[in-house]
């Protein structure tokens, strides 16, 4: 039951992203019931891969494992998936294997994420940003960390929305201060 109705064991709660005419979704609420990570053809609906076996790993991941909520990221060669409570689990979107699970280090999960260039940005009250390839947390100068309820990033500028304000920020003059703060510091 969920919210006093019946519903799928497996309900597709990332919605559908579509790249390079192929279709990603995830579908499942407890790693222990299955979780599902599908590709599929965007044309026809025919299946290029699924993934049933990343609910099976879940007693070895933080909070439990993937819990597939909210929008999906993709990059170059790894799909994104936000994990409701958790953080972000990376998959091969070549042939949908499990690659790693964002590690906070703490309870900072939730479904909102953000990728840039070489980052992917995650966490509820409280950002991260890890490295794409590697899934390690990284901290460096290429990033503010400024209180706020959303984010939107473009190469040149971030922009920041909080309870007050609208605040745009320039990336590299940003990078550049932080760097200079951090030697005369």
């Amino acid at each position: 039951l969920g919210n006093g109705d019946m519903i799928s064991m497996w309900p597709v709660r990332t919605g559908v992203l579509v790249d390079n005419n192929v279709a990603y979704f995830g579908a499942g609420v407890f790693p222990h019931e299955s979780i599902f990570v599908c590709a599929a053809n965007a044309e026809d609906g025919s299946l290029i891969w699924r993934n049933d076996t990343v609910g099976e790993i879940g007693y070895t991941l933080e909070f439990g494992g993937v819990s597939p909520q909210g929008a999906l990221l993709a990059s170059e060669k790894t799909l994104f998936i936000p994990s409701g409570r958790a953080m972000p689990a990376a998959f091969n979107k070549a042939d949908g294997s499990f690659a790693y699970f964002l590690s906070p280090g703490g309870k900072v999960g939730g479904t909102w994420a953000l990728l840039t260039e070489e980052r992917l940005v995650a966490g509820v009250e409280e950002k991260r940003a890890y490295d794409v390839e590697a899934g390690k947390q990284v901290q460096d100068a290429a990033y503010a960390w400024f209180p706020g309820v959303q984010l939107v990033i473009d190469p040149d500028n971030a922009y920041m929305l909080n309870f007050e304000e609208l605040v745009a920020l320039d990336r590299k003059s940003f990078g550049a201060a932080s760097e200079w703060r951090n030697r005369v510091t």
